[in-house]
């Protein structure tokens, strides 16, 4: 597989293999996401089958929204071994996660014709302290990870809801540009942001850049100030929110410091479309597996 995009992340305990998850989990708990793999082939944009085939041209890109803050896990396996993409991951209610991220608009795809791959996401409102460590490995055997996929599956017994197979996704809008004089923002939930903040007056290196208050689903990098993510479904709520972008010497001197508003609109049309992905877990434990055959 090669990645186009900076998202990899043991002594593994033997219970798992004896037993399954050793997380603690009330019968009654249920979790709740909207999943799903985008494919991007040539102009043609829709949501992968749970068994696809695809070509080595095609780019991936993996969407999660949870219904509860929970501890998501996503692996990628080949026929030889099995990597993380993401491991022990605490996500909020309705965050938008995005793999690879979107500000940079880079996408996962697969190299090798004849290949079987798979990318398995799981969803657990308990830590899966086993999975994690297995997963701090980095490279682990197929074999190995299959055997615990497969258990997995098993202790998650998840419900899959229905939803088009060829839903073609909104196009969303990028934000993208220098900022220099911190004017209002607007956008719409759902909106892919990427937004450079600069600051080229004397104060000492190295530089320090921090945003308080951004809309759910945004951040800043601290160290190259280019605030971006994916709006999260709600962030209209609790709009307009108040930001204050601080840029900090490496002695903590404040060297700047400016204010702005920044307005989320409720989008009903990419609720709806995110709605279209909703699967469902009998328990607090979900897992999907996508598996893939790699065309020419």
């Amino acid at each position: 597989m090669r990645r186009h995009a900076e998202h990899v992340g043991a002594a593994f305990l033997i219970a798992l293999f004896v037993t399954g998850i050793t997380a603690a989990v009330p019968a009654q708990e249920r979790v709740r996401a909207r999943i799903g793999i985008q494919i991007r082939s040539h102009d043609r944009v829709r949501w992968a089958k749970l068994r696809d085939r695809i070509n080595t041209s095609d780019n991936l890109r993996i969407y999660v929204v949870p219904n509860e803050d929970a501890y998501l896990y996503v692996v990628h396996a080949d026929q030889q071994t099995a990597r993380p993409l993401l491991n022990d991951k605490l996500v909020k209610r309705n965050e938008v996660i995005v793999l690879p991220s979107s500000f940079n608009d880079k996408f996962f795809s697969f190299d090798e014709p004849g290949n079987q791959e798979s990318i398995t996401i799981i969803y657990s409102s308990d830590r899966l302290v086993d999975v994690w460590d297995l997963l701090k490995s980095v490279v682990i055997p197929r074999a190995r990870w299959r055997d615990v996929e497969e258990k997995l599956i098993e202790t998650g017994k998840i419900v899959l809801g229905s939803r088009p197979d060829d839903l073609v996704a909104k196009k969303r809008l990028v934000i993208g540009g220098l900022v220099r004089d911190f004017p209002d923002q607007a956008n719409a939930e759902g909106d892919e942001v990427a937004l450079q903040i600069t600051f080229d007056r004397p104060c000492g290196t190295p530089l320090t850049f921090r945003a308080p208050n951004l809309p759910p689903g945004l951040r800043i990098d601290a160290a190259s100030g280019l605030i971006h993510g994916t709006l999260m479904n709600a962030a209209a709520a609790a709009s307009p929110y108040a930001v204050t972008v601080a840029v900090e010497a490496g002695d903590g001197r404040l060297c700047f410091s400016a204010a702005f508003n920044w307005t989320v609109r409720d989008n009903p049309a990419f609720t709806k479309e995110l709605q279209a992905l909703q699967t469902s877990s009998g328990k607090s434990l979900l897992v999907k597996r996508y598996e893939f055959t790699i065309k020419k």
